[in-house]
């Protein structure tokens, strides 16, 4: 996808019926709609945006 320079998945959890994971994307202008389609492609759902960082530099917690 444009102007995404790095992605992070983590698996969280497992349960019966679904496995929750965790995705970290970085990159600059990122057009969080094409996100969600994508993932919805492939059988995803985004339920939460847990973080948001903006700036010249980004600070980490």
């Amino acid at each position: 996808m444009p102007n995404i320079e790095g992605v992070n998945i983590s698996l969280v959890e497992i349960d019966q019926n679904t496995e929750s994971v965790k995705i970290a994307i970085e990159g600059n202008d990122i057009n969080i709609k094409q996100i969600q389609e994508l993932m919805k492609d492939h059988g995803a759902v985004i339920h939460s945006i847990d973080e948001v960082a903006v700036g010249k530099k980004i600070v980490t917690i």
